[in-house]
């Protein structure tokens, strides 16, 4: 018999105690959210013209607010043990690029 017939398939695949980070994935499925939030604000400001209701802007600043909770959530996303990597630096970076259009808006809207 041949040497590669008899063995394992366990020495085929390499498996590990590692998982995914659930507070990663936390941290994209609300920055997710918070680009949501935030094109709809931006499609309701160009329909009235530069003005728009209280509700949306309060959806805004709280979409805002919780955008930068989804950047601590993902920082201490990095902090936990046995974890795959590749989930909290995907949800550090996107939460820093989603937190981009908030700074950019509040930045013009507040320096003439």
């Amino acid at each position: 018999m041949d040497s590669m017939e008899l063995k394992s398939p366990k020495k085929k695949f390499r498996f590990s105690n590692r998982r995914h980070s659930k507070p990663a994935a936390v941290s994209v499925c609300i920055s997710v959210v918070s680009l949501i939030v935030f094109i709809i604000c931006i499609v309701e400001g160009v329909k009235g013209a530069g003005v728009i209701g209280k509700g949306v802007s309060v959806a805004a600043v709280f979409a805002f607010l919780i955008q930068i909770v989804s950047i601590f959530i993902a920082i201490r996303s990095r902090k936990e043990k046995d974890i795959f990597m590749v989930l909290p630096n995907f949800a550090l970076g996107f939460s820093c690029l989603a937190m981009l259009p908030w700074f950019y808006v509040y930045v013009c809207g507040v320096m003439p």
